[in-house]
Formats: structure tokens, sequence, C-alpha cells
């Protein structure tokens, strides 16, 4: 569970509660939360992170929802748990200090600006699960050098790795053809180093 207070993660010990199937939600017997909910402000657990693994405990957690980690600025590395569908919208945007995430092979979702402004992040690996990568989905992603991207991506988004001036390195784990046959967003790559190439399994090619 994950709280945000003046843009920084507090943990509670999920250890101590239990899961409730029919209702899909947590409780130590007084205090109940629904499963995928992230409350803000709240003075429940005092112990500031920078990193934060407690999702491991959400082992039915389908969604990291909308804006979840918005604004967390002291949270530099998450692992999200294999039962995670979809990344939601802005779910770790503005998350300055974030240098590494482990996004598992359930994922087939990342959202529209997910990881916007993460200006830590230096490489990610997208698994192969991942169908689309939303519209500003690393935008301004500063410090991104390197980056894994599957060949079951289908759509890479509109904007999706705008202001990525660091970005030098794009392994894809599929044939130039099939990077080619990826439906590409407007402006996707812009101020992306224009030397960046494309590595395929079989050869190099441009990022377009």
């Amino acid at each position: 569970m994950a709280f945000k207070d003046d843009g920084e993660v507090l943990l509670l010990d999920l250890t101590k509660f239990h899961y409730d199937e029919s209702t899909k939600s947590y409780t130590d017997g007084t205090t109940t939360y629904e499963e995928g909910f992230w409350y803000e402000g709240s003075t429940f657990a005092t112990l500031k992170a920078t990193s934060f693994d407690e999702l491991k405990y959400f082992t039915n957690l389908e969604t990291i929802r909308n804006g979840a980690f918005f604004n967390c600025t002291s949270l530099s590395s998450v692992t999200i748990p294999n039962s995670v569908k979809t990344i939601g919208d802005g779910a770790f945007f503005n998350c300055t200090s974030l240098s590494s995430v482990t996004i598992p092979n359930s994922v087939t979702t990342i959202g529209e600006d997910a990881f916007v402004s993460c200006s830590s992040l230096s490489s990610v690996t997208i698994p192969n699960s991942v169908k689309t990568i939303g519209d500003g989905a690393f935008f301004n992603c500063t410090s991104l050098s390197s980056v894994t991207i599957p060949n079951s991506v289908t759509t890479i988004g509109n904007g999706a790795f705008y202001n990525c001036t660091s970005l030098s390195n794009i392994n894809f784990n599929g044939t130039i053809a099939q990077w080619k046959a990826i439906t590409k967003g407007t402006g996707w790559n812009i101020s992306v180093p224009s030397t960046t190439k494309v590595t395929c399994t079989d050869g190099q090619t441009t990022m377009d």
C-alpha cells in the first residue's frame, strides 16, 4: 500500500493484513482498504521510504491506478508484481528519483504519461507481454539511455519517448521488418538524438 505525503512514499506493513477474496480488500480487523486504492495524506504509516517493494504483497492486483505514485519525488525503485496487467496513466508521473523499475511479463499496457519526467531513469526493459506503449509514456525521461522493446509491441504512442535526449540505444527483440510494422505515433521520438539506431535480431535500422 502506498501513501503520498508531500511527494514522499510511506509504507504500510501489509504482512499484518488479511486479503479477503470475496470483497477484494485488505483488512487488519480494524481498517479495510479496497484493493488497488492509493490514499493521499494518510498518517496511518510513518516510515518514509526511497524504495518500495510492498507491492509484492498485492498478489491479486491487476492495475496500478492512474496517478498512483504521482509526484513521489523520493521514490527510487519499484518492483511491480506479476499479477499487474496495466500500468495506469501517469502512474509514476514526475518520480524524479526513480532509477529502477521492474516491469513483469504480465503487463500488457503501459498507460499514457506513465513515466513522464522520471529524470533519473537510465534504462527500461519492456517485457514481451506488452502490446501498447501509451502516448507520452516516457516523455522527458532525460537520463534514459537504453530501452529494450519486445516484438509483442504493436503501437508506440504519440510522444512516447519525446525529449529522451540521452536515448542512444534501442534494442528491439524482433526483425527489422517487425520494427517497421509497428504503428508509431506523431512525434514519438522528438528530441531523441538523430544518431540513435535500433538494434534488431537481424541488424540495425533507423528509428522510423
